[in-house]
């Protein structure tokens, strides 16, 4: 009977087996220890044997059971070959995978910094609690329980949390394949998936931000720093940029000529590609005019610029640092066993300030958005709309707060036909009889 001794046929140069169970039909292709596909006649029929020997059993269960033991051997077995042939993707290997991926969503350069660096602690801390874990599918719900408990450990901020998990939770969906995860996980609704960082719930974020400063505070911040540190905080101050912003700034993003900054802010660059365009207040142009031509190139800040690129904790803890040392006082006390103080000054509060002086010197609420480039579509659309006469005149009104102020006074007053200036310097220049009527044409479309 075909229920119980099945029968083979032949597909290809392969054989196959196939099997009747109270109706239910079974097949599987017949293949040898090594996983390799059987096409002798012979080896077939003692494969056959091999698997139907269970249906000696007059029991059907105890046969059902046999023989799906003997398929979950053989496909233990074949993907124990599949992994010999193609291994699943190695821990030291994720971080390459993930960059190189062509099924990641677009990054910013900005936000790459923070995940490699959040990749880092993380694979830090599993090489010193784990060191067995050398896969990526070997990291456990229970293994990503224990980092969040290690997290909490730090007294990080459930926002900053929240971040870590969703950017390990992307890198594993985006290599999932190359990984070949196994085990399955019950979400609470019900859906199943491979991804353990997908069991992992979220933290409750309390965000309550940072507190403005005051102009005297600002100006013992301000006044007090030096180097390359003084120069982030004028554009903190100034442009109300955010720490990354600051500390990764470009020489390529400054015109000195034109007194402004072309950059587009970290953080709303997936949503808005658009750059913010932003005049230079007197003193940070100061600052920057200090600095020697020759130095121009490449990051404003060299050294805050490759500190925050291996962990931006490193800058965020001199700025903290600075504050202290300046007699301001930057955690404010929570109640509560084992609960981290809340940071209530640090570098984002320059943001704040630059936003309440703004509004306190008669700036739009439009202007002041526009300026620190908040990243709300209808901020942005207000911004495309900003006059910037007016915002510069918002800037200027900005309180005077960084040391040498005498630079600034001396500094020459902003010439805006500057441009057209030298354009018709240029053009007369060019005249001789012979090229009289083309720059006739080019000095009338000039003034047109």
């Amino acid at each position: 009977m075909k229920h119980r001794t099945g029968y083979m046929f032949k597909r290809g140069a392969a054989f196959y087996l196939r099997w009747t169970v109270k109706g239910k039909i079974f097949s599987q292709s017949l293949r040898d220890d090594e996983g390799n596909a059987i096409t002798s006649l012979k080896d077939a029929e003692k494969k056959r044997v091999e698997i139907m020997q269970g249906f000696t059993v007059g029991d059907e269960v105890s046969a059902l059971e046999s023989i799906a033991g003997k398929l979950a051997g053989r496909q233990a077995a074949v993907a124990a070959i599949e992994d010999g042939k193609h291994p699943p993707l190695m821990m030291d290997q994720a971080w390459a995978a993930y960059e190189t991926a062509g099924n990641r969503n677009e990054i910013s350069d900005g936000a790459m910094v923070n995940y490699k660096s959040a990749w880092r602690q993380f694979t830090e801390w599993l090489a010193k609690t784990h060191p067995e874990v050398m896969a990526l599918r070997d990291v456990s719900y229970e293994v990503c329980e224990e980092y969040k408990g290690h997290m909490a450990g730090l007294h990080v901020t459930g926002r900053t949390f929240n971040a870590h998990r969703a950017f390990l939770r992307s890198l594993w969906n985006t290599v999932s394949e190359k990984a070949k995860l196994t085990t399955v996980y019950t979400l609470k609704d019900g859906r199943e998936t491979k991804n353990p960082w997908a069991k992992i719930s979220k933290r409750d974020e309390q965000s309550k931000g940072r507190r403005p400063l005051t102009v005297e505070e600002l100006r013992r911040v301000c006044g007090k720093a030096t180097g390359e540190l003084r120069v982030m905080l004028a554009f903190g101050m100034y442009l109300g940029a955010r720490m990354g912003d600051a500390a990764n700034m470009d020489w390529g993003n400054v015109d000195l000529a034109r007194r402004q900054v072309i950059y587009t802010p970290s953080k709303t660059s997936k949503k808005n590609r658009d750059p913010l365009t932003l005049p230079l207040h007197s003193e940070l142009y100061g600052i920057l005019s200090e600095i020697p031509p020759a130095q121009r190139k490449g990051p404003v800040t060299p050294e805050m610029a490759d500190r925050y690129s291996r962990h931006p904790w490193l800058v965020s803890k001199i700025v903290q640092a600075h504050l202290e040392g300046c007699g301001i006082t930057t955690n404010k006390d929570r109640n509560g066993a084992g609960v981290r103080n809340q940071v209530s000054v640090g570098f984002h509060s320059l943001r704040h300030t630059a936003v309440s002086l703004l509004q306190q010197g008669g700036a739009a609420q439009s202007i002041s958005q526009a300026i620190v480039g908040h990243n709300s579509p209808e901020v942005h659309k207000l911004y495309s709309h900003t006059d910037k006469d007016a915002m510069r005149q918002a800037v200027d009104r900005l309180p005077s707060v960084m040391s040498e102020a005498e630079i600034v006074k001396a500094l020459p007053p902003v010439d805006p036909f500057a441009a057209f200036k030298a354009k018709i310097k240029a053009l007369a220049e060019t005249l001789t009889p012979k090229t009289a009527g083309k720059v006739k044409a080019e000095l009338l479309a000039a003034v047109g």
